[in-house]
């Protein structure tokens, strides 16, 4: 599994880095609740991330973001390489037809009790964003099969947690599904 790093003022992705330093967010790094995938890191905080053993190099990559802001909002996303299930599309502002950057975007499969998490991404620097899962992240092996292809939604967040928009139902007849341009 990689693990990206993003820079959700701009969607810019920082770097990739392994499940060893997300440990040391998590570890170091305050979480609002078990669902938290985004932190807030100033040069005090990176310093300690250094002293707990983050990679160096991702150190340096942070460390020089710093220098220009006095902080900087990331958020991480896992990325399945084994995943065999894509969905992908582009955020748009409504309000001025820009990409709509560091927006969180969650994906469900509906259901009739309880919808099933899929994964998360965030919106990159042109909008565009990508999640992948797999089948048993949507189908219960242990009963018998009466899940049909998977009834995606989307819901959007941003920065503070605000959903500001929820997608109609796509049945993703493939295995990849494009919700191409969505205006939030």
């Amino acid at each position: 599994m990689v693990i990206r790093l993003i820079d959700l003022e701009d969607g810019r992705v920082i770097s990739n880095i392994n499940f060893e330093d997300l440990k040391v967010l998590k570890g170091c790094l305050e979480e609002e609740g078990p669902d938290d995938v985004d932190y807030y890191i100033e040069m005090e905080t990176l310093s300690l991330l250094k002293n707990k053993g983050l990679n160096l190099e991702v150190f340096r990559v942070l460390e020089e973001i710093l220098k220009t802001r006095s902080s900087i909002n990331i958020g991480w996303e896992q990325i399945k390489e084994d995943a065999e299930y894509h969905l992908k599309g582009k955020l748009i502002w409504a309000s001025n037809s820009y990409p709509a950057t560091g927006l969180k975007i969650e994906a469900y499969d509906r259901d009739v009790i309880s919808d099933d998490f899929l994964g998360w991404s965030f919106s990159h620097s042109n909008g565009e964003f990508e999640i992948f899962f797999s089948e048993k992240d949507f189908k219960d092996i242990r009963v018998i099969d009466i899940e049909g292809p998977p009834e995606i939604i989307l819901k959007i967040s941003d920065k503070d947690k605000k959903v500001l928009l929820k997608t109609p139902i796509r049945v993703m007849a493939e295995k990849t599904l494009d919700f191409g341009v969505i205006l939030v």
